[in-house]
C-alpha cells in the first residue's frame, strides 16, 4: 500500500550563466524588511509542559518544562538560519557580474534593467502538489517529530540575493520587486506542500520560518501552522492504541504528539488520559515482563483512491468497508466486498518534434471483485488479506507504442491488487482511529489538464473501546 505510485513528477528548471562575478556580497539588511525579522514560534512550550503522565508511584504529574522544551526544540531546530546571510548562488553571481559590466560599459540604467529582467525571470514550478506521503502506519518511529532537512527553492534564495544586491545599488524600488518575487515564490512553495516534501511537524515549522522571513501573507503562515497541527493530529491517531497493543515506543510517540498539540492549543479531548492509560497498562504488563493477551478485537478498514481530470482511463479504486475480528493471532470476517475498480477511456500520446500528438486510445476495463477476508496478527501490525485478487483488462488501439502501453497499464493495476491478497495490507494493530487523506495534483503534459488524485485511508477499532 505504501509503495503505491499515484503521480508522476514534472519539474521545469530554468537557469542563465554569464560572466565572472566581482561585486561583494550584500549585508542582510533591506528597507523592504524582507531580511529583518525574528522567527516567531507557533509552539507554547509552557502549555506543552502541562501534559499529564505518571510518576514512579503511579500518580498523575505534569511532564514539565524540560521535557516540553526538548520535544519542541527538535521541531524548531534549523529555524534560526537566515537565507539573507547565505552566500550567493553561482547563477546570482553571474547576474551580478553581468549587471556590473552593463553599468561600466552602458550606464547605470542598463545595469538596473538587466537586474530587473533577471528578477522577473525567476519562477517556481512544483513537481507535485501533495499533502505528503502517508507515514508508515505501523511504525512507532516518531518520524513525525524528527528534525527537518527541508530547504526552500533555489529561485527563492536567488530572489532574496538579487533584492539585496538591488539595495546595494541604491534602488529601493528594484529591491522591493525582488522581495515581492521572493514572497510569491515561497507562498507558491508552501501551497505545493514544499513540493510534496513537507511530511513532519518540523518540515512545516521550517516552511513557516521561510514564510516569516519573506513577509508572506497571514493566510500562508496560518496554512503552515495548521499543516503542522494536522501532522501531529495524525500521529496522535496512529499512536493512541489499545492498552494490550501499546509498546513503550508507542507511548513515547503519543506523548510527543500530545505535547505538540497542547503547545499549539489543539489537544483533543482525553489526550492526557490516553497517555496515562497507555503508561499504566504498559507498567503493569510489558514493563514487568508480562505478556499481555488481547481480548477479541474488532476493526474496520477502507481504502479508496479517486482520480479526476486527464485521460488515463482510470477513475476509482475502493476496497469497500471491511469489518474484521482479531483473535488468537487470526483475522476473520464475514464481509465479501466487493473491491471496485472503475475504469475508463483515455488517449495515447507521443511527443513528435516537440509536439504532443495523439497516436491512439485505450480503455481500462474495471469491475467489482468479491473476496474473502483473512490475515494474521503479528503483534505490532496486522496483515489483512483480500483473496482472490481482482483482475482488470485493457484494450488499446492505434500506433504500436500505444498498444504496447495497453499491455502494461493493466499489469500495473493488477500487481497492486495482487499485493492485497499476498502478502496483504499492513495495518497498525491497536490503533483506535486513523483517518488520513493524501491529495495529489499533476499536470498531464500532453493536454495540459490537471489530474487530481485523492487517496483516503481509514482504520479504526470498533471493540473494545477505551
Amino acid at each position: 500500500m505504501r509503495k503505491l505510485s499515484l503521480v508522476t513528477a514534472i519539474a521545469v528548471m530554468l537557469g542563465i550563466v554569464v560572466a565572472v562575478p566581482s561585486f561583494p556580497a550584500a549585508a542582510a539588511s533591506m528597507e523592504s524588511g524582507i531580511c529583518e525579522r525574528v522567527f516567531v514560534s507557533p509552539f507554547d512550550a509552557a502549555a506543552g509542559a502541562t501534559v499529564k503522565t505518571l510518576d514512579g508511584r503511579g500518580r498523575s504529574v505534569a511532564v514539565g518544562r524540560r521535557t516540553s522544551d526538548r520535544v519542541i526544540g527538535v521541531l524548531v531546530e534549523g529555524t534560526s538560519g537566515n537565507t539573507c546571510t547565505l552566500p550567493r548562488s553561482s547563477y546570482v553571481e553571474d547576474v551580478v557580474a553581468a549587471v556590473e559590466t552593463d553599468i561600466t560599459e552602458s550606464g547605470r540604467e542598463q545595469g538596473l534593467a538587466t537586474l530587473r529582467d533577471a528578477i522577473a525571470g525567476l519562477s517556481y514550478t512544483p513537481s507535485a502538489r501533495t499533502r505528503g506521503k502517508l507515514p508508515d502506519p505501523f511504525s512507532a518511529s516518531c518520524e513525525e517529530f524528527a528534525p527537518s532537512t527541508l530547504a526552500p527553492p533555489e529561485s527563492y534564495m536567488d530572489a532574496i540575493a538579487m533584492a539585496l544586491f538591488a539595495e546595494t545599488l541604491g534602488d529601493p524600488g528594484l529591491a522591493a520587486e525582488g522581495a515581492a518575487k521572493a514572497r510569491s515564490i515561497v507562498e507558491s512553495w508552501a501551497e505545493s506542500n514544499a513540493d510534496g516534501k513537507a511530511t513532519t511537524v518540523s518540515d512545516w515549522t521550517n516552511v513557516l520560518d521561510y514564510l516569516q522571513e519573506a513577509g508572506a501573507s497571514d493566510f500562508h503562515k496560518e496554512l503552515a501552522r495548521r499543516m503542522a497541527q494536522a501532522v501531529a493530529e495524525d500521529a496522535f491517531a496512529r499512536y493512541n492504541k489499545s492498552e494490550c497493543r501499546s509498546s513503550a515506543k508507542d507511548i513515547e510517540c503519543l506523548m510527543k504528539a500530545v505535547i505538540v498539540l497542547k503547545s499549539l492549543g489543539a489537544a483533543p479531548t482525553g489526550a492526557d488520559a490516553a497517555v496515562r492509560a497507555g503508561l499504566r497498562s504498559w507498567k503493569e504488563g510489558a514493563g514487568k515482563g508480562k505478556r499481555v493477551k488481547c481480548p477479541l478485537e474488532r476493526y474496520q478498514f477502507q481504502m479508496t483512491y479517486t482520480e479526476q481530470g486527464g485521460q488515463r482511463g482510470f477513475s476509482k479504486f475502493d476496497t469497500g468497508l471491511v469489518t474484521f475480528d482479531v483473535k488468537d493471532g487470526r483475522i476473520t470476517s464475514r464481509d465479501k466486498g466487493p473491491l471496485v475498480v472503475t475504469g475508463g477511456t483515455g488517449g495515447c500520446y507521443e511527443k513528435i518534434d516537440d509536439v504532443w500528438t495523439r497516436i491512439g486510445s485505450g480503455t481500462i476495463n474495471g469491475g467489482a471483485f468479491p473476496y474473502k477476508v483473512s490475515g494474521v496478527d503479528r503483534g505490532d501490525d496486522f496483515l489483512l488479506q483480500l483473496r482472490p485478487p481482482g483482475k482488470v483488462t485493457g484494450t488499446f488501439s492505434g500506433a504500436e507504442a500505444c498498444v504496447a502501453f495497453g499491455e502494461l497499464a493493466p499489469m500495473f493495476i493488477n500487481s497492486m491488487l495482487e499485493s492485497y491478497a499476498a502478502p496483504g495490507i499492513e495495518l497498525p494493530a491497536g490503533a483506535y482511529n486513523v483517518d488520513e487523506t493524501v491529495v495529489t495534483r499533476e499536470i498531464f503534459e500532453p493536454t495540459g489538464e490537471t489530474i487530481v488524485g485523492t487517496l483516503r485511508y481509514v482504520f479504526r477499532m470498533v471493540y473494545p473501546r477505551r
